[in-house]
């Protein structure tokens, strides 16, 4: 193997989080809405003050490489910082974890990608996120660039071109015959699948939570998960995996559906949670060689790590696989 040559390396979001504890806030309930179906409001011209506040580096490609580098694989990221304005602090981060940067782009002109995160302290452990891409939206693929990887991991790309980009992407994979996964994000959910079909042709796993499945397939929340999966995979990945919050994870792998509970723990805030399954799902893929039951439980372990902390980092578990 090639000195240079990675396990895998993540594409996507890198972000600066900053997590934001309240105990004045009213959750109501709303069943009108499928995706509404849980909402945390305040009153108009109220003084909310903090009762905790917290930062730590955050996005999609981040958390996901952070994951792959603590269960043993060498991983790198292809992301978009503004090193004045929170880059260095993502790099020297994600340099600790043993991250490769190389692939790092630096934009200065544009402002840093910042998400902040609000937990209604006691009474959810959801929350709810208010995110600014910035200079994420920048983010551009070099299909000349070496990709001396054996897998990528694909998530949300934020900018206007992200259709061209993709289409870089499909092509460096083809080229270089690296295997995919991908985690799609809002944009390219609510595209629909008929503008994914060719990236699902060329996915080896696909990652989804439930809402996500019902969005990207179009359902209406009609449809249970099996039928979920079997309508994904219709459109070409080879596993297909979704998740379903508190009630566990179901992967397809074209012949056989595998279900397994959440872990019960205490759940200090939900942050990264899916990144985390995701992480720890194609890190057993790749260590052990396809066992889906083996690589659905570190899934499940890893993200029951997560939420056991603050931030989408701080609970990634290191293993020796």
């Amino acid at each position: 193997m090639l000195k240079n040559r990675f396990d895998i390396i993540t594409i996507g979001g890198a972000v600066k989080d900053f997590f934001i504890f309240i105990n004045k806030g009213l959750n109501i309930k709303n069943k009108k809405n499928l995706f509404q179906q849980k909402l945390l409001s305040f009153e108009y011209g109220d003084k909310i003050y903090l009762d905790e506040f917290y930062s730590s580096i955050g996005g999609g490609a981040c958390n996901r490489a952070v994951g792959f580098s603590r269960l043993g694989l060498k991983s790198a990221v292809k992301i978009c910082v503004n090193k004045k304005k929170y880059g260095d602090y993502i790099i020297n981060q994600l340099k600790n974890e043993k991250v490769d940067a190389s692939f790092i782009d630096n934009n200065e002109k544009k402002e840093a990608g910042m998400s902040f995160i609000l937990i209604n302290k006691d009474k959810n452990p959801d929350r709810v996120i208010l995110s600014h891409r910035g200079v994420n939206k920048f983010l551009k693929i070099d299909k000349k660039a070496k990709w001396n990887t054996d897998w990528i991991f694909l998530s949300s790309l934020e900018n206007d071109g992200w259709v061209d980009e993709f289409k870089k992407i499909e092509q460096i994979v083809k080229t270089n015959k690296i295997r995919l996964a991908f985690g799609p994000g809002n944009i390219q959910i609510s595209a629909g699948l008929n503008r994914l079909k060719n990236i699902l042709k060329l996915s080896d796993v696909l990652v989804l939570n439930r809402k996500e499945a019902i969005k990207l397939t179009e359902s209406g929340g009609k449809r249970r998960i099996e039928e979920l999966l079997r309508i994904l995979y219709n459109h070409g990945p080879r596993l297909i995996t979704i998740t379903d919050g508190k009630k566990g994870a179901y992967v397809y792998d074209g012949n056989k559906i595998y279900f397994q509970k959440a872990k019960k723990v205490k759940t200090i805030e939900t942050t990264g949670a899916g990144d985390a399954f995701s992480s720890g799902f194609v890190s057993g893929i790749i260590k052990y060689d396809y066992n889906i039951k083996k690589s659905l439980n570190l899934g499940i372990r890893n993200g029951a790590s997560v939420v056991q902390k603050i931030g989408a980092q701080q609970g990634l578990l290191r293993l020796k696989l």
